[in-house]
Formats: structure tokens, sequence, C-alpha cells
């Protein structure tokens, strides 16, 4: 699945989000309208967060970040999913 990311900023997460700890003044590793690959889904805690890796921002392994950062511009699924 693809995503693009709307913010890389956490002003625009949820008041759930920032109850379970992301920062609502966080700067995530991420580039506004940048489509990402995602690498796998979570709900934690009634949040769901999505796993993608930024190799620009120097990250070395996939990291989880809040689905509220992204949208998905095409919501089909691949058919080996």
């Amino acid at each position: 699945m693809r995503a693009k990311c709307i913010s890389p900023i956490g002003d625009g997460l949820s008041e759930k989000s920032i109850e379970i700890g992301f920062p609502k003044a966080a700067s995530f590793p991420l580039r506004k309208d940048k489509h990402y690959t995602i690498y796998g889904i979570c709900l934690w805690k009634s949040i769901l967060l999505y796993l993608t890796i930024d190799s620009e921002h120097d990250m070395t392994y996939p990291e989880w970040f809040p689905a509220e950062l992204f949208i998905v511009p095409d919501n089909l699924l691949p058919l080996e999913w």
C-alpha cells in the first residue's frame, strides 16, 4: 500500500493520539507530499499506525507513525495481501 504524507507535524493529531504519547509539537522524520510504501498496519490503543521508512532522513529501520499524518490515494489492496 502507498500513502501520501499530508503533514510531518503533530499539530493536527487527534486528542486520542496526544493522550497516548504523541506530542502535539512533534516533528516526524517525514516529508510533506511524499508517497511512502506502507509495510505494516497496527491498531495500538485505538490509534491506527503505519510502518514506513524515509531513507532521506537517515532512517535505518522502518518506524511506526500515526495514520493521521497520511492519506491513501488508492485505497485498493494489492492482490498479494
